[in-house]
């Protein structure tokens, strides 16, 4: 939820638009095509911190594993 999927040349390469080269640019459009509640959250997210337990931290790699095995398929 934190994220959004970006070609490479939105996320990097592009000099004219891409999330690197022209951040302000960037959060303008990402504000109006998820709102203005997604990028408060995300802000958020970004200032807070998080301690996992240990059961937490392994219920987080068993779910990326799946995701992983996913992609390869």
């Amino acid at each position: 939820m934190n994220g959004i999927c970006l070609c490479v040349g939105h996320h990097t390469f592009s000099t004219k638009f891409s999330a690197h080269a022209t951040p302000i640019e960037f959060t303008e459009w990402l504000t109006k095509t998820k709102g203005q509640d997604f990028i408060d959250t995300l802000r958020f997210k970004a200032n807070a911190t998080s301690k996992l337990h240990p059961f937490e931290k392994e219920i987080l790699l068993g779910e990326l594993n799946k995701e992983i095995k996913t992609l390869q398929a």
